[in-house]
């Protein structure tokens, strides 16, 4: 029997191949877009703000930020809640970080 609903699997590829996740573990942020990953260390994080240009960075939503860590560092993110995501880690290191929203 032919399947006639291809679309659904595409779908579904294309979510896990850009499919993008923020997980905060082990003292750590992890990045995760399709097949790339990065590791960002919670306790150098220092400022997050609200980024207004189109072209940055390759997240898939409008509502982009830029997330600086270490000395020069940063890393184009688009969480669904930034505020939330805010206060983990900030709940999670004791720190404040500046937040530019």
């Amino acid at each position: 029997m032919q399947d006639s609903t291809p679309f659904p699997k595409k779908m579904w590829f294309f979510g896990i191949w850009f499919g993008t996740f923020y997980v905060i573990t082990g003292g750590y942020l992890i990045i995760k877009r399709g097949p790339f990953k990065k590791k960002i260390d919670l306790y150098t994080i220092h400022k997050i703000e609200k980024n207004h240009m189109i072209s940055a960075g390759i997240a898939l939503s409008i509502e982009r930020y830029t997330l600086y860590y270490g000395e020069s560092n940063t890393a184009i993110i688009a969480p669904k809640n930034i505020d939330q995501l805010v206060n983990e880690i900030e709940k999670e290191t004791n720190n404040k970080i500046e937040f530019y929203g």
